[in-house]
């Protein structure tokens, strides 16, 4: 038989670990930017390897863009050609709803540039400081999107990225402002942060 004594029962059990406060290293290593990139984003401008990584984004999706429309341009004629041909108009009408997305897509794509070359030429970067907020959104049964939110700006982040941040605590985003890329954070009450 065991005795409890009452004082111990009476105390709150608590199995749940206290949440460990985000450091700077933390988030350069989800993240994978140094203290080269944050201290020029600190000044407001990229850093030489993050206008690195913008431009070969860049440069894929030009190419993604333009195989995604060659194979629509190739679809579309086959099928205007076929449904001419056999007299189809099923056919004729797919085609020509494939020559319209193509014609959106292309649209997509070249918005897209635009922004993202207007982020490499001007090499400016945007800061948003406040709460951060983690938010999860369903999107099937089994899919998710993590996100995190600050001050409005909201941006979809894989699973590491999510978990390095604190939710309801104070960070200093900065961003792209075209694309909106995170670029690099740091919370704002990180000991090991440098002004």
């Amino acid at each position: 038989m065991t005795t409890v004594n009452p004082a111990e029962s009476a105390q709150p059990h608590n199995t749940e670990p206290a949440p460990q406060p985000a450091t700077l290293e933390q988030l350069q290593q989800a993240m994978e930017f140094m203290l080269d990139d944050l201290e020029a984003n600190r000044q407001g401008k990229l850093s030489e390897m993050q206008n690195y990584h913008l431009r070969v984004r860049r440069q894929q999706a030009i190419l993604t863009g333009a195989s995604l429309i060659f194979l629509f341009i190739i679809s579309a004629t086959v099928l205007i050609f076929l449904g001419r041909r056999q007299e189809s108009s099923i056919l004729t009408i797919i085609g020509i709803g494939v020559t319209l997305g193509n014609a959106a897509m292309t649209g997509i794509f070249a918005r897209y540039w635009l922004r993202i070359n207007a982020d490499i030429q001007r090499g400016k970067v945007h800061t948003i400081t406040g709460t951060l907020e983690r938010v999860v959104k369903p999107v099937t049964r089994r899919v998710v999107n993590m996100m995190i939110r600050v001050e409005g700006f909201e941006t979809i982040v894989n699973k590491e990225v999510f978990e390095s941040f604190n939710h309801k605590q104070p960070y200093k985003l900065y961003t792209t402002p075209y694309t909106g890329s995170l670029l690099s954070a740091e919370p704002l009450d990180d000991p090991q942060k440098t002004s």
